[in-house]
């Protein structure tokens, strides 16, 4: 009886210990959950102040590896009246060059807290449209301007996928100041700093592997 109850005992202690022990294990590989799959998409929603006002901003992107790609956003001041900027849309690339560079190193040494905000430096460049409030169209700029954005990502679970606090700042041009025409300073020309509550989560696309047979 003595026998039955240590080997009962025994295999409630492994049931019970398993989960964490490889919890433990996927934490200590320094990837996190980050090659997981093969994307990592994030979307995120929050207030951002810029010229005149708060503004509502949403921010989406998808990161090949967890480095390289899109993104995509979107901030409106809704209807307020001291806003330079009724509304803005924006489009570029986007990365996060610290990952790869230091998981290859072997420096993803924990906690993972620290190793997930640190990763996620985050360099943008891309278009932007923008509805100025002097301007007589009410609508969306035909000519683009450029916008360069640096951005990191406090996570909140030790994991990859799962909730972020992320913060943007943001330097904007309009066509004209890219001419040479603009005489707005900095704020004025449509910069903004955002602070968001953002989902991260990575999945598998097999886009690379999309041809691949299986070998049987």
């Amino acid at each position: 009886m003595t026998s039955r109850r240590g080997v009962f005992l025994l295999a409630l202690g492994v049931v019970v210990a398993a989960p964490a022990l490889a919890r433990a294990e996927d934490e200590e590989d320094g990837a996190y959950g980050r090659l997981d799959g093969d994307f990592m998409l994030h979307l995120g929603a929050g207030a951002a102040l810029a010229a005149g006002g708060p503004a509502l901003t949403l921010e989406t992107g998808a990161l090949y590896l967890s480095t390289a790609g899109a993104y995509f956003r979107y901030a409106d001041a809704l209807g307020s009246d001291g806003a330079r900027v009724r509304r803005a849309l924006a489009s570029g690339l986007e990365l996060r060059p610290l990952f790869l560079a230091r998981y290859a190193k072997n420096n993803e040494a924990g906690p993972a807290h620290l190793d997930l905000f640190v990763d996620s430096l985050t360099f943008q460049v891309g278009a932007w449209w923008d509805s100025d409030r002097r301007a007589p169209d009410p609508g969306l700029a035909r000519t683009p301007g450029l916008e360069i954005g640096l951005g990191l990502d406090v996570p909140i679970l030790a994991r990859a996928s799962g909730p972020y606090v992320g913060m943007r700042g943001v330097l904007r041009w309009r066509a004209a100041d890219l001419d040479g025409a603009g005489k707005d300073d900095v704020v004025d020309r449509g910069a903004l700093l955002s602070l968001m509550l953002a989902w991260h989560h990575v999945f598998y696309t097999h886009l690379v592997d999309a041809g691949d047979r299986v070998l049987r």
